[in-house]
């Protein structure tokens, strides 16, 4: 209401000073000075163009390109030496994706001797997008030092600190300033992904907790969240995170009339497949295998399923003991391409555990293909030497089912699917 209330303030200020024409009207020409008519014209223009500039700005904001672009152009020519025209002009290069002109127009706006921090900002975001990133951290820099207040600043001065590698700068950035942006979640969760990447796994459990305190139904914070406390290892943290996100939604989608649910039900945030990937890894974990199933399950009723999630489903199902499933995941991973070693991998666990033998023989030689030094390569070929009752060296009997695979015998299709660690083998 009140954004409302101030653009119909914009609009009839601007309708009224276009009524009202230029100020020097015929009464201004008989009864003032040429000095002070060029005075009185110099103020009434610049509160013409201050409206125009307030009127261009809720249209940027407003992401109105067209209708800002024209008030932009009037503001230039009532005041050509106000920095702020530059500025808008700037912002409206960036959107259109006009970079040169962009440039230009922050640097005119600096010549003006413009104090306003977006300068630089603005500068540092030109600079970002032609790979300049050292340039970037000075424009940043600048900005922040102008707007010490501005956590969009020091966001983005931080965040390309990181780009450029230097994690440490980074995290003394944003720790020296965090409590001056207490509520702020995206630089806590910069500052856990630095953390994270430094194996600061404790620090950047705190940094998310904090994100999660004040955005706890913004998905992509919580998706984020969960991904950083499942690097720390912290299984049960991610579960207690998403369990409730994931029942909500299935709720929901067992229920399409909205109407029927609790009046306090809260609005169910999105749920991606990488959300049920990470938490079924983390049931994994926790040795509860069926539990992973169940969370993914609804991932798995569509068509566009990924190979990652199959590859995880196959792997709960395995450990849950339902061979069946496991080996109708792996079947359909197989018949899309090329395989992975653990995909591979995890075929030939599931055919060893079905008691098939000659299948798991002739994935394991695939699987010696593309890495025969892997440790869990040789323990599967061991255990699956054995379960032919023969003692011999398992490397022979992998290469001459090899040979057999080439010279024509069955062999399954493969997958481009990651390598994930099962209970009996650990990539």
């Amino acid at each position: 209401m009140t954004t409302t209330l101030q653009q119909l303030t914009v609009l009839i200020l601007a309708l009224c000073l276009t009524s009202c024409g230029n100020a020097n009207s015929t009464l201004m020409t008989k009864h003032m000075s040429k000095d002070r008519r060029g005075e009185a014209q110099e103020r009434w223009d610049n509160v013409r163009g201050d409206v125009k500039l307030r009127l261009a700005r809720e249209h940027l904001d407003s992401n109105r390109v067209d209708e800002a672009e024209k008030v932009i152009e009037q503001a230039a020519a009532v005041t050509p030496n106000d920095p702020q025209v530059y500025v808008l002009l700037a912002r409206l290069r960036l959107e259109q994706g006009r970079l040169a002109e962009a440039r230009q127009a922050v640097t005119k706006a600096s010549s003006l001797h413009g104090d306003d921090p977006e300068i630089p900002y603005l500068a540092g975001i030109i600079a970002q997008r032609y790979g300049e990133s050292e340039l970037a951290v000075d424009c940043y820099l600048a900005a922040v030092k102008k707007s010490p207040n501005n956590p969009g600043y020091v966001l983005a001065l931080g965040e390309t600190l990181v780009a450029l590698g230097r994690n440490i700068d980074a995290l003394e950035l944003i720790e020296s300033r965090i409590n001056d942006f207490d509520s702020n979640a995206p630089l806590r969760m910069l500052a856990a992904r630095v953390c994270r990447g430094m194996g600061l796994k404790n620090t950047a459990v705190r940094h998310v907790r904090e994100a999660l305190r004040v955005t706890p139904d913004d998905a992509f914070v919580v998706a984020d969240c969960a991904q950083i406390l499942a690097s720390a290892e912290r299984h049960q943290d991610v579960v207690n995170l998403l369990r409730p996100i994931l029942e909500r939604a299935d709720k929901i989608t067992l229920t399409p009339d909205t109407s029927r649910l609790p009046a306090a039900t809260p609005t169910p945030v999105a749920v991606t497949p990488s959300m049920r990937r990470c938490i079924a890894t983390a049931y994994l974990a926790l040795n509860k295998p069926a539990d992973a199933l169940n969370a993914l399950e609804p991932a798995m009723d569509g068509l566009d399923v990924d190979d990652a999630t199959r590859l995880l489903y196959a792997r709960s199902a395995l450990d849950a003991g339902d061979l069946q499933a496991a080996d109708h995941s792996m079947k359909q991973i197989h018949a899309t391409g090329e395989s992975s070693l653990g995909a591979l991998l995890l075929s030939a666990t599931i055919a060893l555990d079905s008691q098939d033998s000659a299948a798991a023989l002739n994935l394991i030689s695939r699987a010696t293909e593309l890495d025969n030094d892997a440790p869990e390569v040789r323990a599967l070929s061991e255990k699956c030497a054995m379960s032919f009752g023969r003692h011999e060296n398992a490397e022979s009997l992998t290469t001459n089912a090899s040979c057999e695979a080439h010279s024509g015998a069955t062999s399954i299709d493969a997958n481009p699917a990651s390598t994930i660690p099962s209970s009996r083998w650990h990539p």
